[in-house]
């Protein structure tokens, strides 16, 4: 799961993470993820027979079995209405759960983006699209697997406020990093690789460091509440 210091991070924190396991990427090394992903995929689209292909494959699990009995709830929730899932979405979940040195992770992430192998991608695109996917999917997507039966800290109800409060500080969180970069107009993978691996400590590479970093944000620059004042008057 990553470099992570458990002994240094929250309850609400560390039962994501365990949350996480029970989906088994931590056991492959996210070259493998990569590749075996990518070979059960049709026009960027995932079906569920794939799905359970690629879960043979890696020995992962798509269903529920107690007590990650949200994993069914999960995977409903990054498919379309179609009932498919978007290539780049599992292989963003599947690289940031995986094993890997943050410098492949890096140039795995990089490659997702770049479709057309032109060695190329905008910042724009890099900020808009790249890093508000890894944030996304590390503060959106991957708490929904918490129940409070994983662990004795495992609370659904802190749970839900720790994904309110990632969620409301993404956006900062993502503008950061991506000032990071600095000037650059586009990035070519090897440029990328060098300065994302060693982002935040290369910690970027894993849903766990992209939740933190947008905690220490938020304690740090904690989002402005609105206040809705029951005596403005509302334009007619």
């Amino acid at each position: 799961m990553g470099c992570t210091e458990t002994k240094q991070i929250g309850s609400e924190e560390r039962s994501v993470m365990a949350a996480e396991e029970g989906l088994g990427f931590y056991m492959n090394k996210s070259s493998r993820v990569d590749s075996i992903i990518r070979k059960y995929s049709s026009n960027s689209l995932i079906n569920h027979t794939h799905l359970t292909r690629i879960a043979e494959m890696l020995n992962l699990t798509i269903i529920n079995t107690a007590p990650n009995t949200r994993v069914e709830e999960f995977f409903r929730k990054i498919a379309n209405k179609d009932g498919f899932y978007n290539l780049k979405d599992l292989l963003i979940i599947g690289i940031l759960l995986s094993e890997g040195e943050k410098e492949e992770k890096a140039r795995l992430i990089y490659q997702i983006y770049d479709e057309n192998l032109t060695d190329s991608i905008s910042l724009s695109e890099i900020k808009s699209k790249m890093l508000m996917d890894l944030a996304g999917h590390s503060a959106k997507s991957l708490p929904v697997l918490v129940t409070n039966e994983q662990t004795p800290f495992s609370n659904v109800l802190k749970n839900e406020k720790y994904m309110q409060d990632l969620e409301s500080i993404m956006v900062n969180a993502v503008n950061k990093v991506s000032a990071l970069f600095g000037n650059l107009e586009n990035l070519n993978e090897k440029k990328f690789v060098e300065i994302f691996s060693n982002t935040i400590g290369g910690s970027l590479v894993t849903a766990s460091g992209w939740r933190i970093f947008m905690m220490e944000v938020f304690v740090a620059e904690p989002p402005k509440k609105q206040f809705n004042n029951p005596f403005r008057k509302t334009p007619k």
